[in-house]
């Protein structure tokens, strides 16, 4: 499975605009093969904070996503913010997490031994 999250830093000007775009995409990607799940919150200690979290049953699902209508939609609605350096990406292979977790404990148990 693969994770991708999405942070957004808005302005109470573009907020709005930005979660309707993004809330009106969300059952569409919902709807990509492969995907498991689409979700958008808010930062409880910062209203202008918009996280969307994705989950994909594979990276080949993830890249084709990538290469959608609806992810060219959510790029265009980002790059009209005022800072849109605010954008951070961040793609979370579970198998690569999977692999460093076994190499934490791999690591620890050789260390105790």
């Amino acid at each position: 499975m693969i994770v991708t999250t999405i942070r957004i830093q808005t302005t109470p000007k573009n907020r709005k605009e930005l979660m309707q775009t993004f809330r009106s995409l969300s059952n569409p990607i919902q709807s990509e093969r492969g995907c498991k799940s689409c979700r958008i919150y808010r930062d409880v200690d910062n209203e202008e904070a918009v996280i969307v979290i994705q989950e994909w049953d594979s990276r080949n699902h993830l890249d084709e996503h990538l290469h959608s209508d609806e992810f060219a939609v959510m790029i265009g609605a980002m790059s009209l913010l005022d800072q849109p350096e605010t954008v951070e990406f961040q793609v979370l292979d579970q198998l690569e997490g999977s692999r460093s977790v076994e190499s934490i404990r791999a690591r620890n148990f050789s260390m105790t031994r």
